[in-house]
């Protein structure tokens, strides 16, 4: 052991006692109750052991070494004695603005992750696979899911449905229009310039951006949700520019802009997975559109389900190496 600094973000483990672990349950459900001192934006001293990142090169097999370097993990290791509050607050360097919003975020996630562990509600008290599912779509928290019901969400093909990602930022985004827009009618009957000066595909737009923003931040700020944002941007800079793109010239100026701001996106299978699925419901889109006739309702309905069905059964077998055939 060599004393030295380590630059960037470091993994490390705490064990604050020794307890059998059942790996069908829950990880982390039981133990909802934190050291005071371990909590986000805590400045603490202690005693670690750091190696480098590793993992096993298993064709086929998880990469977990690519894993965190996504995550941007120089180190790794556990912590070796107790934990201690820094002595010397002033001699820490002040975060910056966006590192401090972020250890916000962090510090209400934590806050409303115990409060939900510990609601008072018998029908969430009898079920952990409840709590773990309100977990990873509140909070972007998956870590109290069980091997077990990651292995349902396999076989079901819905695994997307509970990691926080394009989907549900956009969902979020979504739900913002109505309110945004009763704000909007508002603010023009009490004062009819605003009208003038905001239009309201610009207003809605903005206020959407924001609510993804928040929920993101809440979720978690990972890769997905930093990747959904920035796309996201791209289509609220087209309203407030009141420029049209085209439908290819818009995924392509987010492609640009998701690998120019987050380029180790580059290294993740969800991202291409992704670009995927988007460009399959452009095609299948445009060529509805293109067929004379007005389509059912029933067929835009299952329309979009079966052609990203077929269309990603290639690239799952590749990535993943299954297709859940229940996922249309």
């Amino acid at each position: 052991e060599v004393p030295g600094s380590v630059s960037g973000r470091v993994l490390l483990s705490y064990y604050p006692q020794a307890r059998p672990r059942n790996e069908s349950q829950a990880p982390r459900l039981e133990d909802s109750q934190f050291p005071q001192v371990l909590k986000p934006g805590s400045e603490l001293q202690f005693t670690v052991k750091l190696n480098r990142p590793h993992g096993f090169a298993n064709p086929g097999g998880f990469d977990y070494e690519a894993f965190l370097f996504r995550r941007e993990i120089t180190a790794k290791g556990y912590v070796r004695g107790e934990l201690a509050l820094y002595a010397e607050q002033e001699s820490l360097p002040r975060p910056t603005p966006w590192n401090a919003l972020l250890i916000a975020a962090e510090a209400l996630r934590f806050e409303l992750r115990t409060k939900i562990l510990n609601v008072n509600s018998p029908a969430l008290a009898e079920s952990a696979d409840g709590l773990a599912m309100i977990l990873a779509l509140g909070l972007g928290d998956s870590s109290a899911i069980s091997n077990r019901l990651w292995q349902l969400f396999r076989y079901t093909g819905t695994v997307h449905l509970f990691v926080v990602s394009g989907l549900h930022v956009a969902l979020f985004a979504f739900l913002m229009w109505l309110p945004a827009t009763l704000l909007w009618h508002l603010l023009v009957t009490l004062a009819p310039r605003f009208g003038v000066r905001v239009s309201r595909r610009r207003w809605v737009a903005l206020w959407s951006f924001s609510a993804a923003m928040c929920y993101a931040l809440l979720a978690g700020w990972g890769l997905p949700t930093r990747r959904a944002v920035v796309m996201l941007s791209v289509v609220v800079a087209g309203v407030c520019l009141r420029r049209r793109f085209g439908a290819t010239t818009g995924l392509l100026v987010a492609l640009a802009l998701v690998l120019t701001l987050c380029p180790l996106a580059a290294t993740s299978s969800g991202f291409w997975l992704s670009c995927a699925a988007v460009s399959v419901l452009m095609s299948t889109t445009t060529h509805a559109a293109g067929i004379a006739g007005r389509p059912s309702s029933l067929r835009r309905l299952i329309g979009p389900q079966l052609s990203i069905g077929i269309g990603l059964a290639l690239p799952l077998l590749i990535l993943n190496g299954g297709v859940a055939w229940l996922a249309p």
